[in-house]
Order: C-alpha cells, then sequence, then structure tokens
C-alpha cells in the first residue's frame, strides 16, 4: 500500500515535472511570438510616420517655394515702386519750380 502510494505520487511528481518543461517551452515560444508580433507593430508605427512626416515635409517644400515666388515678386514690384517714386519726386520737384516761376509772373503783373 505504500509502495503503490509512493510510485503514485512518484507518476505525479513526474507527470508535473514533465508537464511543466512542456508547457514552459510553449510559454517560451508564445513569448517570443508576441515579442516579434509587438516589434513588427512598433515598425509598422514607425514606417506610417515617417511617411506621414516625408508627405509634411514635401508639402512644406511646396509652401515654402510658393513663398519664395511671392516674396521675388513682391521684391521686384518694390524696386519698380521705389523707382516710381523717385520719378513722382523729380516731378514734383519740376512742378515746385514751374509753379514758383508761374507765381513770379503772376506778382510781377
Amino acid at each position: 500500500m505504500i509502495q503503490e502510494a509512493i510510485i503514485g505520487l512518484f507518476a505525479t511528481l513526474f507527470t508535473a515535472i514533465i508537464t511543466w518543461g512542456f508547457a514552459r517551452r510553449k510559454n517560451e515560444a508564445e513569448t517570443d511570438t508576441l515579442e516579434i508580433d509587438n516589434i513588427d507593430k512598433v515598425a509598422t508605427i514607425w514606417r506610417e510616420l515617417a511617411e506621414s512626416m516625408k508627405l509634411e515635409v514635401a508639402g512644406l517644400r511646396g509652401a515654402q517655394k510658393e513663398i519664395l515666388t511671392k516674396q521675388r515678386k513682391l521684391f521686384e514690384e518694390n524696386i519698380k515702386m521705389r523707382a516710381e517714386i523717385v520719378r513722382l519726386e523729380e516731378l514734383v520737384k519740376d512742378l515746385t519750380k514751374e509753379n514758383v516761376k508761374l507765381s513770379n509772373l503772376l506778382k510781377t503783373n
């Protein structure tokens, strides 16, 4: 009877150890699989972020080119307006001189 109990105990203990060993291997394999899945998910997220940033940068470059084009146009327009101001200032000087002459003529008459 004691022998049967000891054999039963050893059989149970042996079965538990074998089951634990196989379960451990299975758990390690599942853990490795989960880690690989998580790495794939993180890589996908980073890839999507990188693509998004590329599109954003491309959009910003387009906007930058547009701004630079407008800036050049405004610069050219500014140069033309300054030239027009100089021309108008000369015209005002000439007209002022002519006005003074005409005023003097009117005073003498």
